[in-house]
């Protein structure tokens, strides 16, 4: 019924923030440049919801909460997966953004009735196929060059209780789940589990593997978007102040 009204439409969370990267600075011209390109009317984001941040947020009683004055864009900007995220779970609850023209029914994160399949028999003719294929209109967008999502979903406090433990890289119960973000530093590599020391030994530089964990023993667990950290975090941050200043 908002057909007549726009021509791109998206369902999202208020914890949800679609994020342009690479050369974009907003997504009217990804969604311009990707429709011209290859004709896509679904753009399917894949979402992993990030994990708190411990350098964004403090201890309290035996759990954690995010800083005061800090965004929640920056304090779950820690996705568990580098980027590419997985088709598996990224899938699973990912969102769209569709164009309202061509997307007849739609239910939160999937789509259920395009004007393809509507499409009869008579209008098929000899491309006609019992079961409808993928969308021939439908693709995932570039999360690198084109624009990512970044899920914000609040961590709270007594679900991050036992952190200390369940986070330590000598924690071997599967019961315990690590919700605290503990990112991988810029220079390093979860991939690279032998690196060189500095001083040769014997001629020949010394192999040792890798630090899979920070100083007080919490094993890395997620990825920092630099980008979104160094370019989208100072500007949401620079309209936050100027809208106080406005007293909106």
């Amino acid at each position: 019924r908002y057909a007549p009204f726009t021509e791109w439409m998206t369902h999202v969370d208020i914890d949800e923030y679609l994020v342009p990267m690479g050369q974009y600075t907003n997504l009217k011209d990804m969604l311009r440049d990707v429709a011209e390109a290859s004709g896509t009317k679904i753009l399917n984001f894949r979402n992993i919801g990030g994990k708190l941040r411990a350098d964004m947020s403090n201890p309290t009683g035996l759990g954690r909460r995010q800083k005061a004055n800090t965004t929640f864009l920056q304090a779950y900007n820690c996705d568990t997966y580098k980027p590419p995220k997985p088709e598996r779970p990224g899938d699973r609850s990912k969102k769209q953004i569709f164009q309202a023209g061509y997307m007849r029914s739609h239910y939160v994160h999937y789509t259920l009735v395009t004007e393809s399949l509507m499409q009869t028999y008579k209008d098929l003719r000899h491309k006609f196929q019992r079961r409808f294929p993928k969308d021939p209109f439908e693709g995932y967008v570039d999360e690198l060059t084109q624009a990512t999502l970044v899920h914000t979903k609040t961590l709270p406090v007594e679900l991050s209780v036992g952190y200390e433990s369940a986070c330590h890289y000598k924690s071997f119960d599967p019961s315990e789940m690590c919700r605290i973000g503990y990112p991988w530093p810029d220079t390093t590599d979860e991939s690279a589990t032998i690196s060189q020391d500095a001083a040769p030994r014997q001629g020949r530089p010394t192999r040792r593997k890798q630090k899979d964990h920070n100083a007080d023993g919490k094993r890395y667990n997620c990825y920092v978007n630099s980008h979104i950290e160094k370019h989208w975090v100072p500007k949401l941050e620079q309209a936050l102040r100027r809208n106080l200043r406005r007293g909106d």
